[in-house]
């Protein structure tokens, strides 16, 4: 693993000790050790932050769409988010409260050379984030993932 500096380990280690983001733990966990990359996307900021995305490893982009209000893929920077996708080896549309299992799964992927995008929204937005990544990266792995009893 590349040596990345005792204060960015120290980061991750107060983050993850803390219980902030909790259903990131996992996430951030192989950042720091497996040393995959790590990208969030946000409506009106492409690139809220980047971990680690030298690495020639695999990495997880969060594309953050479950806010007060969800906007879909039309609140997003459409080259940011194309560019991802068509890199993306999977992508899992997320409506529901966070769940460390998922993300598990996510990193897990990550540490094996997988380029995941995971886009966290609302059921309102669900179908209309489903079609934007058939569009868009039609070769990855699409994992849809609903509440129980939900319909998008």
């Amino acid at each position: 693993m590349a040596d990345r500096g005792v204060a960015f380990r120290a980061a991750l280690d107060r983050t993850i000790a803390a219980g902030q983001l909790q259903h990131l733990a996992p996430v951030l966990a192989a950042v720091r050790e497996a040393d995959i990359g790590c990208i969030q996307l946000r409506p009106a900021d492409p690139l809220a932050w980047v971990l680690n995305m030298g690495s020639g490893n695999g990495w997880v982009c969060l594309v953050g769409d479950d806010r007060e209000t969800s906007s879909g893929p039309g609140g997003f920077d459409a080259p940011s988010l194309v560019q991802v996708l068509e890199r993306a080896s999977a992508v899992a549309v997320y409506s529901g409260a966070a769940d460390a299992k998922f993300y598990t799964t996510f990193a897990a992927a990550a540490v094996l050379g997988g380029r995941v995008v995971v886009i966290e929204t609302q059921l309102a937005q669900h179908v209309a984030w489903l079609a934007f990544v058939r569009a868009h990266a039609p070769d990855a792995n699409l994992l849809d993932i609903c509440p129980p009893g939900g319909t998008a």
